[in-house]
């Protein structure tokens, strides 16, 4: 699974998991990888990502090592991520102020 986002603010991830298996399964839907927030602390404090793969190709079936089992579910907790929003500096809004108002007695 590939989780992007584009343009959008980039998500704050506190767990995923990936699960093999279904219900009508011998291992009953059994969580082969979990990854939580600590794992995820580079991901979460790096802004050079702009994606996310989480794969996994099975695991092995508990009565036959021959026998791997299927992803079956994938799950992405957390939040959305923040706007990055950037305001001039003080500087810069005066000069940005000092233009507008002389536009305006012009």
């Amino acid at each position: 699974m590939q989780l992007t986002w584009s343009e959008n603010p980039k998500p704050f991830l506190t767990s995923v998991g990936s699960k093999a298996g279904g219900k009508k399964s011998a291992v009953d839907g059994l969580f082969s990888m979990i990854w939580d927030a600590s794992d995820l602390e580079l991901f979460n404090e790096s802004s050079n990502y702009d994606a996310i793969i989480i794969y996994q190709d099975g695991i092995v079936h508990k009565k036959h090592s021959d026998n791997y089992l299927g992803i079956s579910h994938i799950t992405v907790d957390g939040r959305a991520g923040d706007l990055d929003v950037k305001v001039p500096d003080y500087g810069s809004a005066l000069v940005l102020l000092d233009i507008g108002l002389a536009g305006v007695l012009f």
